[in-house]
Protein backbone atom coordinates (compact mmCIF):
# COMPACT_ATOMS: atom_id res chain seq x y z
CA UNK A 1 0.00 0.00 0.00
CA UNK A 2 2.79 2.45 0.90
CA UNK A 3 4.48 1.77 -2.41
CA UNK A 4 1.28 2.49 -4.33
CA UNK A 5 0.61 5.71 -2.46
CA UNK A 6 4.20 6.82 -3.00
CA UNK A 7 4.00 6.15 -6.73
CA UNK A 8 0.77 8.16 -7.00
CA UNK A 9 2.24 11.09 -5.05
CA UNK A 10 5.40 11.00 -7.19
CA UNK A 11 3.33 11.05 -10.38
CA UNK A 12 1.34 14.06 -9.17
CA UNK A 13 4.42 15.93 -8.00
CA UNK A 14 6.19 15.36 -11.32
CA UNK A 15 3.39 16.61 -13.56
CA UNK A 16 0.76 18.50 -11.53
CA UNK A 17 -1.95 19.27 -12.39
CA UNK A 18 -2.54 15.77 -13.73
CA UNK A 19 -5.61 13.67 -14.43
CA UNK A 20 -6.21 10.13 -13.23
CA UNK A 21 -5.52 8.58 -16.66
CA UNK A 22 -2.00 10.01 -16.68
CA UNK A 23 -1.49 8.93 -13.07
CA UNK A 24 -2.52 5.40 -14.04
CA UNK A 25 -0.13 5.45 -16.99
CA UNK A 26 2.75 6.73 -14.86
CA UNK A 27 2.21 4.25 -12.04
CA UNK A 28 0.96 1.19 -13.91
CA UNK A 29 -1.93 0.90 -11.45
CA UNK A 30 -5.54 0.17 -12.46
CA UNK A 31 -7.77 3.24 -12.69
CA UNK A 32 -10.09 1.78 -10.04
CA UNK A 33 -7.13 1.67 -7.66
CA UNK A 34 -6.15 5.23 -8.64
CA UNK A 35 -9.66 6.49 -7.84
CA UNK A 36 -9.64 4.74 -4.47
CA UNK A 37 -6.20 6.09 -3.52
CA UNK A 38 -7.01 9.61 -4.72
CA UNK A 39 -10.18 9.64 -2.63
CA UNK A 40 -8.27 8.64 0.51
CA UNK A 41 -5.46 11.11 -0.23
CA UNK A 42 -7.92 13.98 -0.77
CA UNK A 43 -9.77 13.15 2.44
CA UNK A 44 -6.54 13.53 4.38
CA UNK A 45 -5.24 16.61 2.57
CA UNK A 46 -2.37 14.98 0.65
CA UNK A 47 -3.99 15.61 -2.75
CA UNK A 48 -6.33 18.41 -3.87
CA UNK A 49 -8.63 18.77 -6.89
CA UNK A 50 -7.38 21.26 -9.45
CA UNK A 51 -10.44 21.36 -11.70
CA UNK A 52 -11.34 19.64 -14.98
CA UNK A 53 -10.69 16.25 -13.44
CA UNK A 54 -7.07 17.03 -12.59
CA UNK A 55 -5.23 16.80 -9.28
CA UNK A 56 -2.35 18.52 -7.52
CA UNK A 57 -0.58 18.22 -4.20
CA UNK A 58 -2.81 19.08 -1.25
CA UNK A 59 -2.32 21.29 1.76
CA UNK A 60 -0.73 18.59 3.90
CA UNK A 61 1.86 17.71 1.27
CA UNK A 62 2.62 21.38 0.65
CA UNK A 63 2.91 22.03 4.38
CA UNK A 64 5.51 19.27 4.65
CA UNK A 65 7.35 20.94 1.78
CA UNK A 66 7.09 24.34 3.46
CA UNK A 67 4.85 25.75 0.71
CA UNK A 68 1.55 25.83 2.60
CA UNK A 69 0.78 28.12 5.54
CA UNK A 70 -0.22 26.54 8.82
CA UNK A 71 -3.16 27.74 10.90
CA UNK A 72 -1.01 30.24 12.78
CA UNK A 73 0.09 31.84 9.50
CA UNK A 74 -3.48 31.87 8.21
CA UNK A 75 -4.75 33.56 11.36
CA UNK A 76 -1.95 36.12 11.22
CA UNK A 77 -2.59 36.94 7.57
CA UNK A 78 -6.33 37.29 8.17
CA UNK A 79 -6.34 39.23 11.45
CA UNK A 80 -6.36 42.78 10.07
CA UNK A 81 -8.83 41.92 7.30
CA UNK A 82 -11.26 40.31 9.77
CA UNK A 83 -11.16 43.46 11.90
CA UNK A 84 -11.87 45.59 8.83
CA UNK A 85 -14.72 43.32 7.75
CA UNK A 86 -16.28 43.62 11.20
CA UNK A 87 -15.87 47.40 11.14
CA UNK A 88 -17.46 47.74 7.68
CA UNK A 89 -20.42 45.44 8.36
CA UNK A 90 -20.91 45.82 12.14
CA UNK A 91 -21.23 42.05 12.09
CA UNK A 92 -19.24 39.08 13.37
CA UNK A 93 -16.44 37.93 11.07
CA UNK A 94 -15.10 34.38 11.13
CA UNK A 95 -12.10 32.52 9.76
CA UNK A 96 -12.43 28.78 9.18
CA UNK A 97 -10.51 25.92 7.59
CA UNK A 98 -11.73 22.55 6.39
CA UNK A 99 -10.81 19.56 8.54
CA UNK A 100 -12.08 16.53 6.66
CA UNK A 101 -15.88 16.85 6.58
CA UNK A 102 -15.85 19.54 9.29
CA UNK A 103 -15.02 23.21 9.43
CA UNK A 104 -12.68 24.35 12.18
CA UNK A 105 -13.19 27.87 13.56
CA UNK A 106 -9.78 29.61 13.78
CA UNK A 107 -10.88 33.15 14.66
CA UNK A 108 -13.92 35.26 15.46
CA UNK A 109 -14.01 39.08 15.49
CA UNK A 110 -17.10 41.05 16.41
CA UNK A 111 -16.62 43.48 19.27
CA UNK A 112 -19.93 44.18 21.01
CA UNK A 113 -21.71 41.97 18.44
CA UNK A 114 -19.88 38.79 19.52
CA UNK A 115 -22.61 37.52 21.88
CA UNK A 116 -25.18 37.65 19.05
CA UNK A 117 -23.46 34.77 17.19
CA UNK A 118 -22.99 31.58 19.23
CA UNK A 119 -19.96 30.25 17.30
CA UNK A 120 -16.88 29.15 19.26
CA UNK A 121 -13.24 29.51 18.24
CA UNK A 122 -11.69 26.05 18.20
CA UNK A 123 -15.00 24.31 17.55
CA UNK A 124 -15.49 21.89 14.68
CA UNK A 125 -18.91 21.49 13.05
CA UNK A 126 -20.13 19.69 9.91
CA UNK A 127 -19.22 21.69 6.81
CA UNK A 128 -22.61 20.97 5.25
CA UNK A 129 -24.34 22.95 8.03
CA UNK A 130 -22.43 26.22 7.58
CA UNK A 131 -22.11 28.80 4.83
CA UNK A 132 -18.32 28.88 5.18
CA UNK A 133 -18.35 25.08 4.95
CA UNK A 134 -20.22 25.28 1.65
CA UNK A 135 -17.59 27.69 0.32
CA UNK A 136 -14.88 25.18 1.22
CA UNK A 137 -16.76 22.10 0.00
CA UNK A 138 -17.36 23.79 -3.36
CA UNK A 139 -13.64 23.45 -4.09
CA UNK A 140 -13.81 19.67 -3.65
CA UNK A 141 -14.87 17.23 -6.41
CA UNK A 142 -18.64 16.62 -6.41
CA UNK A 143 -18.08 12.85 -6.16
CA UNK A 144 -15.95 13.31 -3.01
CA UNK A 145 -18.64 15.49 -1.41
CA UNK A 146 -21.41 13.07 -2.37
CA UNK A 147 -19.57 10.09 -0.88
CA UNK A 148 -18.90 11.85 2.43
CA UNK A 149 -22.39 13.32 2.69
CA UNK A 150 -24.02 9.96 1.93
CA UNK A 151 -22.27 8.53 4.99
CA UNK A 152 -24.19 10.98 7.20
CA UNK A 153 -27.72 10.35 8.54
CA UNK A 154 -29.54 12.46 5.95
CA UNK A 155 -32.33 11.98 3.44
CA UNK A 156 -32.42 12.33 -0.33
CA UNK A 157 -33.87 15.85 -0.15
CA UNK A 158 -31.00 17.07 2.01
CA UNK A 159 -28.44 15.57 -0.36
CA UNK A 160 -30.13 17.31 -3.29
CA UNK A 161 -30.16 20.65 -1.45
CA UNK A 162 -26.44 20.34 -0.80
CA UNK A 163 -25.72 19.54 -4.46
CA UNK A 164 -27.73 22.56 -5.60
CA UNK A 165 -26.10 24.84 -3.04
CA UNK A 166 -22.57 23.77 -4.02
CA UNK A 167 -23.42 24.16 -7.71
CA UNK A 168 -24.36 27.79 -7.00
CA UNK A 169 -21.16 28.24 -5.01
CA UNK A 170 -19.05 26.91 -7.87
CA UNK A 171 -20.76 29.28 -10.33
CA UNK A 172 -19.97 32.17 -7.97
CA UNK A 173 -16.35 31.17 -7.29
CA UNK A 174 -17.29 29.86 -3.86
CA UNK A 175 -19.08 33.01 -2.66
CA UNK A 176 -22.19 31.99 -0.68
CA UNK A 177 -25.14 33.80 0.87
CA UNK A 178 -27.68 32.70 3.48
CA UNK A 179 -30.54 35.20 3.95
CA UNK A 180 -31.83 35.97 7.42
CA UNK A 181 -35.19 34.30 6.72
CA UNK A 182 -33.43 30.91 6.43
CA UNK A 183 -31.11 31.35 9.42
CA UNK A 184 -32.18 29.83 12.77
CA UNK A 185 -31.60 33.10 14.65
CA UNK A 186 -32.33 35.55 11.84
CA UNK A 187 -28.81 36.49 10.70
CA UNK A 188 -27.72 37.24 7.15
CA UNK A 189 -24.55 35.29 6.35
CA UNK A 190 -21.98 35.49 3.57
CA UNK A 191 -18.81 33.48 3.00
CA UNK A 192 -15.99 33.24 0.46
CA UNK A 193 -13.02 30.90 0.11
CA UNK A 194 -9.44 32.03 0.64
CA UNK A 195 -7.68 30.61 -2.40
CA UNK A 196 -4.15 29.28 -2.65
CA UNK A 197 -2.21 27.72 -5.52
CA UNK A 198 -3.85 24.32 -4.91
CA UNK A 199 -7.37 25.47 -4.06
CA UNK A 200 -9.20 26.81 -1.03
CA UNK A 201 -7.06 26.96 2.12
CA UNK A 202 -9.61 28.71 4.37
CA UNK A 203 -12.88 30.62 4.28
CA UNK A 204 -13.89 34.00 5.62
CA UNK A 205 -17.49 34.69 6.58
CA UNK A 206 -19.58 37.33 8.29
CA UNK A 207 -22.94 37.27 10.09
CA UNK A 208 -25.01 40.43 10.45
CA UNK A 209 -28.46 41.42 11.63
CA UNK A 210 -29.27 43.41 8.51
CA UNK A 211 -27.41 44.16 5.30
CA UNK A 212 -27.85 44.45 1.56
CA UNK A 213 -26.99 41.04 0.17
CA UNK A 214 -25.03 42.44 -2.78
CA UNK A 215 -22.83 44.63 -0.60
CA UNK A 216 -22.22 41.87 1.94
CA UNK A 217 -21.20 39.39 -0.77
CA UNK A 218 -18.83 41.93 -2.28
CA UNK A 219 -17.18 42.79 1.04
CA UNK A 220 -16.62 39.14 1.96
CA UNK A 221 -15.21 38.31 -1.49
CA UNK A 222 -12.82 41.25 -1.30
CA UNK A 223 -11.73 40.23 2.21
CA UNK A 224 -11.00 36.68 1.03
CA UNK A 225 -8.93 38.01 -1.86
CA UNK A 226 -6.87 40.22 0.44
CA UNK A 227 -6.12 37.29 2.73
CA UNK A 228 -5.10 35.21 -0.30
CA UNK A 229 -2.73 37.94 -1.43
CA UNK A 230 -1.22 38.18 2.05
CA UNK A 231 -0.65 34.42 2.23
CA UNK A 232 0.53 33.93 -1.36
CA UNK A 233 2.05 37.21 -2.60
CA UNK A 234 3.91 35.47 -5.43
CA UNK A 235 0.75 33.93 -6.86
CA UNK A 236 -1.60 35.72 -9.19
CA UNK A 237 -4.99 35.00 -7.67
CA UNK A 238 -8.24 34.97 -9.63
CA UNK A 239 -10.53 37.38 -7.79
CA UNK A 240 -13.99 36.30 -6.72
CA UNK A 241 -16.90 37.77 -8.58
CA UNK A 242 -18.10 41.09 -7.27
CA UNK A 243 -21.62 41.74 -6.06
CA UNK A 244 -22.73 42.78 -9.54
CA UNK A 245 -22.22 39.25 -10.88
CA UNK A 246 -23.14 37.19 -7.81
CA UNK A 247 -26.61 35.65 -7.67
CA UNK A 248 -26.88 36.70 -4.06
CA UNK A 249 -30.65 36.51 -4.17
CA UNK A 250 -30.31 32.74 -4.48
CA UNK A 251 -30.21 31.42 -0.92
CA UNK A 252 -27.71 28.85 0.19
CA UNK A 253 -30.59 26.62 1.19
CA UNK A 254 -28.35 23.59 1.64
CA UNK A 255 -26.68 25.33 4.55
CA UNK A 256 -29.85 25.58 6.58
CA UNK A 257 -30.51 22.81 9.11
CA UNK A 258 -32.32 19.89 7.51
CA UNK A 259 -31.91 17.07 10.00
CA UNK A 260 -32.22 16.99 13.76
CA UNK A 261 -28.46 16.68 14.10
CA UNK A 262 -27.87 19.69 11.87
CA UNK A 263 -30.56 21.69 13.66
CA UNK A 264 -28.68 21.15 16.90
CA UNK A 265 -25.39 22.20 15.35
CA UNK A 266 -26.80 25.27 13.64
CA UNK A 267 -28.67 26.52 16.69
CA UNK A 268 -25.70 25.90 18.95
CA UNK A 269 -22.97 27.20 16.64
CA UNK A 270 -24.66 29.37 14.04
CA UNK A 271 -24.42 28.89 10.27
CA UNK A 272 -21.53 31.17 9.43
Amino acid sequence: MIERITSVMDAIRAAEPINHERIAAATGLPQSTIFRLLSALMTNGWVAPHGDGRYCLGWRAERFAGAMPDVVEIRGAAAETLMELHWLTHGVAHLTVRDGWNVHYLDKVGGDALPTVPSVVGAKVPACSTVSGHSLLASMPPAWVADRHAARPCDVEEQQRLRESLARARRNHGVMMLPARLHPIGLTNAAAPVMGPGGAVAAVSVAVRSARAERLASLVAEAANRISEALFPAERQHPHRTAASISSAEPSVGARPATRADRHVCHARGSV
